[in-house]
């Protein structure tokens, strides 16, 4: 019989070969990318609960303070005012701190109550807290007798454009009875400047060893400093080494876009976060401009003898993390932090009773929610008093607010999160429906792959019987080889 050649190509066996594997990849290019529905799925993984969620901070007013009044001031910025702190109480109270990193905050302590719109800020335990007492507070903590201690930095405005606005005053310690919401000024304490330099630090984070008498701080400014502070004694002391500075060769990127390496680029800070061990053994850090996890006995630190040199032989690098962190903290033997450059809740579970060195090959950094939206900077964490199953975190966009281009009128930038810590225990509940529906689609797409090669297997050899051994007819195809993508995944080494 007469074949037509016109667009069409004869070809054998082995040409129909090629035709078959080009069909197949073509239809593997159709296959759900399950990774990047997870990243950009509208709704978070089960164990997540949205607590609350800004499109920008504002304040519970009253007639003395008056919103509008504020504004013209310049008392109020909106732009200049972000969530950064989050603790809550044994009654599961929600406070949160805006620091006074720029002008314009009105009040940096505050407790997150119910209003019309959903939720606002209420200036805790008052107005005149804030504006009279309080300077900046960047995080605090609460302790077994309710007690909540404050960072105060002391240095206001430091991040703010006009250098003219910028106030540099000394350190402190405030503790706060939320009981009786009296502050407890005999536990007041002001940081030396030897030890926090007024001109030249941002202390930032707290964790509290309740049992020995001691509270331990970060610096999250030039070099970065571990603050140690002996508060039955009254007295403190620093240190700082390679283990609490950022690394320079670190490209900061979040979420895809790549803010340098530079001393003054967004994300080119050292150490920020700091978790302590169950016994309180152990004392966790990391930088925030860098993937470097560090650990250092607490005695060490305890010692007011201890050198620089001895501290920096006692610093043990642990871990290389996903990317840059900010808060951290320990929670039923599981160390969380979040990995800023892509948008991510992890934990490392600790095991054992001294687990500075129990962290090994069994000792995975597990992924526990992935969301550009959601988790976009996830900075500081809280533990829930009166249940250990749940911590909290906020998130930020802090790189947006560095590097002035926070949307602050169509979408949220601030929210507060709830999460179920027994989800750890079982993994196959990580994954939320739609990254599920994107598996299943993914199931369904390679088994009509199957059943398409085997029918045109079928059509091949029948026309092959048809028209003899030699030639078969079919659609021209410009391409008759096939290049291979290979999938190169980046996997996390122990060191």
């Amino acid at each position: 019989p007469t074949t037509t050649t016109t667009k069409m190509l004869q070809f054998s066996g082995e040409g129909r070969h090629s035709v078959v594997i080009g069909v197949a990849v073509v239809a593997l290019l159709f296959v759900p990318d399950v990774q990047s529905i997870a990243s950009k799925e509208d709704h978070v993984s089960p164990g997540f609960e949205l607590i609350a969620a800004f499109d920008q901070v504002d304040y519970e007013w009253d007639e003395t303070h008056v919103r509008e009044e504020y504004i013209a001031s310049g008392k109020f910025k909106v732009m200049n005012c972000v969530i950064a702190g989050v603790k809550v109480d044994k009654n599961e109270n929600i406070y949160l701190t805006v620091p006074r990193w720029r002008s314009g905050v009105p009040a940096t302590l505050n407790k997150l109550v119910p209003s019309t719109s959903g939720y606002t800020l209420q200036p805790f335990p008052s107005w005149n807290f804030n504006e009279n007492e309080l300077r900046n507070c960047q995080s605090m903590v609460i302790d077994s007798k309710n007690r909540m201690w404050l960072i105060d930095v002391g240095r206001e405005n430091f991040f703010d454009p006009d250098t003219s606005l910028l106030i540099n005053k000394l350190a402190r310690v405030l503790v706060l009875d939320l009981d009786t919401l009296q502050l407890i000024t005999t536990m007041t304490y002001t940081f030396p400047d030897d030890v926090v330099p007024k001109n030249n630090s941002f202390l930032n984070d707290i964790v509290l060893d309740e049992t020995r008498g001691f509270a331990f701080f970060t610096s999250t400014w030039g070099d970065g400093l571990l603050v140690v502070y002996d508060y039955h004694n009254r007295r403190s002391w620093s240190y700082s080494g390679l283990s609490t500075q950022r690394d320079p060769t670190f490209d900061f990127v979040v979420n895809g876009v790549n803010y340098g390496s530079c001393a003054s680029c967004v994300g080119a800070s050292p150490v920020d976060g700091i978790a302590l061990s169950a016994t309180g053994n152990t004392l966790f850090f990391s930088i925030v401009g860098g993937a470097f996890l560090w650990s250092i006995p607490a005695s060490v630190l305890r010692n007011p003898r201890t050198t620089i040199d001895d501290f920096n032989r006692a610093a043990t690098f642990l871990w290389f993390k996903a990317g840059g962190s900010d808060g951290m903290l320990v929670n039923n033997n599981e160390l969380f932090f979040g990995d800023i450059n892509h948008s991510q809740l992890y934990h490392i579970s600790l095991g054992g009773t001294d687990p500075m060195h129990l962290i090994n090959a069994t000792n995975e950094q597990m992924g526990l929610g992935i969301n550009e939206e959601y988790f976009h900077w996830i900075d500081t964490f809280s533990t829930n008093p009166s249940n250990a199953q749940y911590i909290y975190f906020s998130t930020n966009r802090l790189d947006l607010f560095f590097n002035n281009t926070l949307d602050t009128v169509d979408k949220p930038n601030f929210r507060v999160w709830k999460f179920d810590t027994s989800v750890i225990a079982n993994p196959q509940h990580r994954l939320s429906m739609r990254t599920l529906i994107a598996i299943v689609a993914s199931c369904v797409v390679v088994v009509l792959l199957v059943i398409t090669l085997f029918v045109l297997y079928k059509i091949g050899k029948s026309s092959s019987q048809s028209h003899g051994p030699e030639t078969n007819t079919v659609l021209y195809s410009n391409d008759d080889s096939v290049d291979e993508d290979v999938d190169h995944s980046l996997t996390q080494k122990l060191i």
